[in-house]
């Protein structure tokens, strides 16, 4: 769309942390709400990016001049169409793009800092640690769990297959 814009914008470097980080996140969270899916592709960080785009637009809404509104109306669309759930397509991953994408976003802000805004960087940065290490926390939990129960399982037959308990 206007990727060369936001990459003026932000830099380079952090347009590609943004994506990346958001492929991520959006992965983690399909992982964790379908944990029996294949996840292929890259639009959760897409949707990241989508995300940079309509923070990007929120934060010069008065540059766009009478373009504005369909900009805005565009972006929106295609950031909805992409959370309706429907049969193979991974809107988890989206959902999980667009939440890392808009933390970083809000963190990359080039709006003129005061106090305040400070402090709601540092919570956008502390959310993004939270959401992936809560994120990445409940795969490894759920990980550990299923083979606990798979040891325990195998266990049990063995010891019934040696009477040991007889």
């Amino acid at each position: 769309m206007y990727g060369h814009i936001l990459e003026e914008y932000y830099g380079r470097k952090k347009l590609i942390l943004l994506y990346i980080a958001s492929g991520i996140g959006g992965n983690l969270l399909m992982t964790v709400r379908q944990p029996k899916a294949l996840g292929v592709g890259a639009s959760s960080a897409l949707y990241g990016v989508l995300a940079l785009s309509l923070a990007y637009i929120i934060e010069n809404y008065q540059k766009f001049g009478s373009r504005r509104r369909v900009v805005l109306l565009i972006v929106l669309a295609l950031i909805i169409t992409g959370f309706i759930p429907s049969q193979g397509v991974g809107y988890d991953a989206h959902i999980g793009g667009f939440i890392s994408g808009w933390l970083l976003a809000v963190i990359y802000s080039t709006r003129p800092g005061n106090a305040s805004f400070n402090y709601v960087k540092i919570l956008a940065g502390l959310g993004l640690i939270v959401y992936y290490a809560a994120t990445f926390g409940w795969i490894i939990s759920k990980k550990y769990s299923e083979d606990y129960d798979a040891f325990k399982d195998l266990a049990d037959e063995v010891i019934r297959e040696c009477n040991w308990y007889t």
